[in-house]
């Protein structure tokens, strides 16, 4: 994998137009319609500044971002791992290797020292280093790391002279010590920076010559072959294809230890942040991406691992085709598996449990929850499906949604990646903070190309800047109220506004109508809703409503009130009785009997009320995280409309049906 470092810099947009700052003062952006829900005015983008944003460029095979001043970085060289053991006494140790001549090098990091044995056999001499380069002094050459053994040291290389008054690198130091395993080859010096006329750094010298057995740790060439070294940080923009276009994930600079915490594997099972919550998948994983995942690696991959990929921790993982058959919810619908306890002090009784699985008990439920997006999270009231993380505090939401998700990550930590160690509450802090900091959204479209065009403003850019606070558009004064006492907008999307009115001919002009179409669809077509306990009750069992009455944070799409709801997702056990867990629950006061796969918000309250109820999530980036649901339950976006349709009586067109579609793979 190759990356480039570009020039620095910061990317800005602004908008024209209803956009101020001040929603408390009663404004919003949400651009503005009539009393018709016609469209009067979008927010207009101002092009974008000249300066540059500081990017690393991903090459995964289909990428290419074009940005200004280039410079390249080349990281430090790799640590040696110790070489492999030879037999004792008169045995001859490898020279150690040596640097090539070039730019100034970084320095390379030290190897293991080798374990001692007694006498070790007699190494050669140190080489000549290769000859410094350009003008000017030259800088030190790589240190070499330490070596599996070595008896007295032989002297490092004597240094080349620079061809032009340059002095040539300083050598390494050769091995001391001796030890009977011979030495491995000699470390890697450090990768060469920036040409800049500089002196090419000396090559390490090889290991000394060994003698008389010792206690004494060599510090000559770096020994064996190089350990793997910590994955690198994601980068800061990653643009990847998916079945409807490219998407983007984008995250600031501003947390440097979050972003290598994030990549690194601070568990025991391999496993990083980034295993679930990939950059290329809109900071989530979608079903086709774990299949490949899982056909790449023949199932090995960090991803699979039987604590919760499986659909059991006790599943069978010794062949490849065990594998397949223990991480088939996974693999099909992009499942991983949650252990929860039933609680004890539940107004509700678990009846029965049926576990295709032969694993759940009230001890530990097995719930499979589709992984929700490390991104956008700006725009969270509520954190995991069942918000047993935490929920946002509308008198103080940013210290309570960073607690809440510190303790995600922190759970995560123990949890999904078994750490044997707590996450600190700095590292916490550090992943938080770098978290907070990731957008992502689809950038252009198969069929109505680049998101961004005409004054539209799709992508991930805009919503830096978009204000959210909860309840900024709260839909009913039940599930909370705007704190400036604003009305519901029900216009929570203006995205692709600008759209509506495009008259041009041709494909790309009329799939950037159907976007806008879809948009409005969203926000203005209205339904019937009946049956959804958590927005319906006894008293209002039914209400009119539009898509945006629940979605209706400002064109992110989550709810910006912390509340839940129950779909019947889980009540819905005709298709999954086959491969999903199955809870009889039964109310004490009433005597009601549901049958569940997942009792969802109700395992954290312990109300009967809650069984199945679950957060409303953020639309951004949908197209590259299939499917959809808690469980997995619809494969495509198509699917998703075709069951809303179904579940509310909406009655859309096979036209209308496909605009929504279109809008929604946009987001």
């Amino acid at each position: 994998m190759a990356q480039l470092r570009f020039g620095n810099g910061e990317h800005e947009r602004e908008y024209e137009g209803t956009t101020p700052d001040d929603a408390r003062a009663g404004r919003r952006d949400a651009g503005r319609f009539d009393s018709a829900g016609l469209f009067l005015r979008a927010p207009k983008p101002r092009r974008t500044t000249g300066a540059s944003m500081s990017l690393w460029l991903l090459v995964t095979g289909a990428v290419l971002i074009s940005c200004r001043s280039t410079e390249l970085t080349v990281h430090e060289g790799d640590v040696g791992e110790v070489g492999a053991g030879g037999g004792v006494g008169g045995a001859t140790q490898p020279a150690g290797g040596r640097a090539g001549a070039g730019a100034p090098g970084e320095i390379g990091a030290a190897g293991e020292t080798g374990a001692t044995t007694p006498d070790g056999g007699g190494g050669p001499g140190g080489n000549e280093s290769s000859a410094g380069g350009g003008q000017g002094d030259g800088a030190a050459g790589g240190a070499g790391g330490l070596p599996s053994g070595g008896g007295p040291s032989g002297t490092g290389g004597a240094a080349g002279a620079g061809p032009i008054g340059g002095t040539g690198g300083l050598a390494s130091t050769g091995g001391l010590g001796g030890v009977a395993p011979p030495a491995g080859s000699g470390g890697v010096a450090g990768a060469s920076g920036p040409p800049a006329g500089a002196g090419g750094g000396a090559g390490a010298g090889p290991a000394g010559t060994a003698g008389a057995g010792t206690t004494n740790p060599g510090i000559g060439g770096a020994a064996g072959a190089a350990v793997t070294p910590p994955p690198a940080s994601i980068p800061s923009i990653v643009v990847s294809t998916n079945d409807s276009g490219t998407a983007t994930t984008w995250h600031a600079d501003g947390a440097p230890d979050g972003a290598a915490l994030f990549s690194q594997a601070l568990g025991s099972n391999g496993r990083s942040c980034a295993t679930c919550h990939a950059p290329e998948q809109s900071m989530s994983f979608s079903a086709a991406g774990a299949s490949a995942r899982f056909e790449a690696s023949q199932g090995n991959d960090p991803l699979f691992r039987p604590v919760d990929g499986a659909v059991s921790p006790n599943a069978d993982v010794s062949t490849l085709d065990a594998r397949r058959a223990a991480y088939a919810l996974l693999l099909s619908r992009g499942l991983v598996r949650v252990g929860l306890p039933f609680p004890a002090t539940a107004d509700f009784d678990l009846i029965a449990i049926k576990d295709p699985y032969g694993y759940a008990s009230p001890a530990e439920l097995s719930l499979f929850r589709r992984p929700l997006p490390a991104a956008n999270l700006r725009f969270n009231t509520v954190v995991m499906w069942d918000g047993r993380e935490g929920l946002v505090n509308a008198a103080d939401p940013t210290n309570s949604l960073r607690a809440a998700l510190a303790s995600q990550a922190t759970d995560a930590v123990s949890g999904h990646a078994q750490g044997q160690m707590r996450l600190t509450a700095a590292s916490a802090d550090s992943l938080v903070r770098f978290e907070l900091g990731i957008y992502s959204a689809q950038t252009s479209s198969t069929d109505a190309g680049p998101l961004d065009a005409l004054f539209a403003f799709g992508g991930p850019q805009a919503l830096i800047t978009q204000e959210f606070f909860p309840n900024i558009n709260a839909s009913s004064a039940a599930l909370g109220s705007n704190p400036a006492g604003l009305p519901f907008n029900p216009v929570a999307f203006t995205t692709f506004a600008a759209w509506e009115s495009i008259d041009g001919p041709g494909a790309r002009s009329d799939a950037q109508r159907l976007v806008a179409e879809g948009e409005r669809l969203f926000n203005l077509r209205t339904f019937s809703i009946t049956n959804v306990p958590g927005l319906t009750t006894d008293a209002q069992p039914s209400l009119t409503g539009t898509c945006s009455l629940c979605h209706n944070s400002p064109q992110a799409g989550s709810t910006s009130t912390s509340n839940f709801f129950n779909l019947g997702l889980s009540s819905d056990t005709s298709k999954a009785a086959t491969s999903l867990p199955l809870y009889t629950l039964k109310e004490r006061s009433s005597g009601k009997e549901v049958v569940v796969t997942d009792p969802g918000r109700a395992l954290i309250t312990g109300a009967f009320q809650d069984v199945g109820a679950f957060k409303v999530p953020t639309l951004r980036g949908l197209a590259a995280r299939a499917p959809y649901f808690h469980n997995g339950g619809v494969a495509t976006l198509s699917g998703l409309v075709g069951f809303y349709n179904g579940r509310f009586n909406i009655g859309l067109t096979d036209h209308e049906k496909a605009a929504l579609t279109a809008f929604l793979a946009s987001l």
